[in-house]
C-alpha cells in the first residue's frame, strides 16, 4: 500500500491559476458597460424619433428647463423688450406644469 502512495508523482511545477487578473479585467468591462450602455440606449432613443421635430424638442427640455431657467429667460426677454419671448417662455412654463412667480 506504501509503494502506490509513493508511486504518485509530486505536483512540483504546477502553477496555481491567478484568478486576480481575470476579476480586475471584468471589473474593468463592467464600468465600461456601466458608461457606455446609458448612452447607446439614449442614442438609439434619439435616432428613433429624429424626424418628429416636436417630440426632439419636449426630449431636449427634459430635465433642463426648470424654474430657474424659465425665469432667467422671462427676465433677459423683458430687458430686451421682447414680450413676445417672455410671453412664450411663460406659455412653455405652463405646458410643462413649471411653477414661476
Amino acid at each position: 500500500m506504501h509503494d502506490a502512495e509513493e508511486s504518485v508523482p509530486e505536483m512540483q511545477g504546477v502553477r496555481r491559476p491567478r484568478v486576480w487578473p481575470v476579476l480586475a479585467i471584468a471589473a474593468a468591462l463592467a464600468l465600461a458597460a456601466a458608461y457606455v450602455v446609458p448612452r447607446g440606449i439614449e442614442a438609439r432613443n434619439t435616432l428613433a424619433i429624429k424626424d418628429d421635430p416636436a417630440r426632439l424638442a419636449t426630449r431636449a427640455l427634459d430635465g433642463k428647463f426648470n424654474a430657474h431657467v424659465a425665469a432667467r429667460g422671462i427676465k433677459q426677454a423683458l430687458a430686451n423688450n421682447d414680450a413676445d419671448l417672455a410671453n412664450s417662455f411663460v406659455e412653455l412654463a405652463d405646458a410643462r406644469h413649471v411653477p414661476i412667480d
